[in-house]
């Protein structure tokens, strides 16, 4: 990435009238999106508006004894203007967070000094802050081998691509090119999750019907509460012939004999 001209100047200055500045993108679970900069007034960058808000970042600790790194961002709790938030998320755990630094006097340049992805991974508070301890994905808690041959369970995410059970109770709505799309991943829309423009809608939409087109669905809207439903599912071929989706059950039903299997 080439650093714009006027910026090089400013990051090799001794010192300078305008700060360099933190921003957070943070995307909760359920697809809320909060713009956080700590700073003492608000900031337009790259089209979004950054409200300005009092957090703290503490660097993660690196040993030598094979911890995985953590970070920890403090954010002010006095106002509880997030505390809504966690309540209805379990305490934001697993919410995303874009970490960036932009020099205040030159936010029109559209471009971070520093970019990094992190996800919450547990939070604590109190009466003074919000505690989110961050970091990466820990390799040591994969599962390995990464799938498991198992007789009468099946291992596809209930109502994701590959299950494709449409529960009734789901929200649908029309995408932008005619066809009909179900909830998979209870959200709150917004742009980026709008089938089939957005940059993420695939993440909580799907077609209802991948081998028909157009189909029937309510409007879309921004800033609306989506559902994924209420069914659920005990991933056994019982359950997935009751729902008659026993054509894409995945489970291994020739290991559940006796005898030797070589596979």
């Amino acid at each position: 990435m080439s650093l714009p001209a006027v910026l090089k100047y400013a990051k090799n200055e001794i010192a300078s009238v305008y700060p360099w500045l933190f921003l957070l993108d943070v995307t909760t679970p359920d697809g809320r999106l909060y713009y956080l900069v700590h700073n003492n007034e608000d900031i337009v960058f790259q089209g979004r508006t950054y409200t300005k808000f009092p957090f703290q970042i503490e660097l993660p600790e690196i040993n030598s004894e094979g911890a995985v790194p953590s970070w920890n961002i403090r954010v002010v709790n006095a106002q509880r203007a997030l505390e809504k938030t966690l309540q209805e998320t379990a305490g934001m755990a697993d919410s995303d967070i874009l970490l960036r630094i932009v020099n205040a006097g030159y936010l029109e340049e559209d471009h971070a000094d520093l970019e990094t992805e992190i996800k919450v991974l547990e939070t604590f508070s109190d009466v003074m802050w919000i505690t989110w301890r961050c970091g990466g994905r820990n390799l040591y808690r994969d599962l390995w081998p990464m799938y498991r041959y198992l007789a009468n369970y099946c291992q596809q995410k209930f109502k994701w691509h590959e299950c494709y059970y449409n529960d009734p109770t789901a929200s649908r709505v029309m995408g932008d090119d005619g066809n009909a799309y179900i909830c998979y991943f209870s959200h709150v829309s917004s742009v980026d999750t709008k089938p089939v423009s957005g940059s993420r809608w695939m993440q909580v939409w799907r077609r209802v019907d991948r081998a028909n087109t157009g189909g029937t669905g309510g409007v879309w809207k921004d800033r609306t509460s989506y559902t994924a439903g209420t069914e659920t599912c005990k991933q056994t071929l019982a359950d997935c012939r009751l729902k008659g989706n026993s054509r894409r059950f995945r489970g291994f039903i020739g290991l559940a004999s006796s005898g030797v299997k070589i596979v």
